[in-house]
């Protein structure tokens, strides 16, 4: 923002809250609004809500996984309507099924640690002839419900879909899978530094974030201002992971990847 002329405590000034809960979003939105903040940045789909629940006129900013058409944050990719805008990481889980199958050849059977996956995912599964096992996992108190059901189906693999409030717990969900000698893909780089087989997900770009931010600040009409999505994606293999579980990465995804994890 400094580049763009932006200079913390003269011409502008950030006003940051953190929601410890969920529950709480809606009150710390509603404080912003009231507060008069000339736009909201929220970062997860859920606050993203919360501020578009709060205010119809002041603009918003998002950066957030999933779907945000489905979550219900515009109306459409190109022409959002209303007072919201941003960038979505969450619009390739089929990508994730793709190249968990590449890394898995014999793969069939994929779990979900979600209760619906997204209708691209289906179509994935159907065309690479993968059969899904969704279970739902609402917080961090389901996981254990959901490992439990890892151990009874037995799946060839996991995808842990973009869902922005599982990202503190990376670790966790690498290390019970790698225990549980399941191979499994997510989308954050810490996932395969923690014990996961794959990790593929967007590279942030925080000057195009930028340059929306500042053009929003400028007047610029949300609603007109195209949801944008990822353009540069980073592949992780964890050949450690794969050795412990069995598996021979093939060369092809192994030269593709741009970091390969030994230890």
């Amino acid at each position: 923002m400094a580049e763009r002329g932006w200079v913390e405590g003269r011409t502008i000034v950030f006003e940051r809250r953190v929601a410890q809960r969920r529950q709480d979003l809606p009150a710390v939105a509603r404080e912003l609004v009231e507060s008069k903040v000339d736009l909201i940045v929220a970062m997860t789909t859920q606050s993203a809500l919360a501020a578009k629940a709060a205010t119809a006129t002041m603009p918003i900013f998002f950066a957030v996984g999933g779907d945000p058409v489905r979550a219900g944050l515009v109306a459409s990719m190109a022409r959002p309507g209303g007072n919201l805008t941003g960038f979505t990481f969450g619009l390739f889980d089929e990508k994730l099924l793709e190249i968990l199958q590449q890394a898995v050849p014999k793969a069939s059977r994929v779990m979900y640690p979600e209760a619906r996956p997204t209708d691209a995912s289906v179509r994935a599964a159907q065309a690479l002839g993968v059969r899904i096992f969704p279970f739902p996992v609402p917080g961090p108190e389901a996981f254990d419900a959901f490992f439990q059901e890892v151990r009874k189906v037995r799946p060839d693999g996991v995808v842990v879909p973009n869902i922005g409030w599982m990202a503190p717990h990376t670790a966790r969900i690498a290390t019970e899978l790698k225990a549980l000698r399941v191979p499994a893909i997510a989308i954050w780089t810490d996932f395969a530094k923690a014990g996961g087989l794959l990790a593929y997900g967007a590279v942030p770009d925080n000057k195009r974030a930028a340059d929306k931010i500042d053009a929003l600040l400028r007047g610029a009409n949300p609603g007109e201002m195209a949801v944008e999505m990822p353009t540069h994606f980073h592949l992780i293999v964890n050949v450690a992971t794969a050795s412990y579980l069995g598996i021979e990465i093939p060369e092809s995804l192994l030269a593709r990847a741009d970091q390969v994890i030994h230890d």
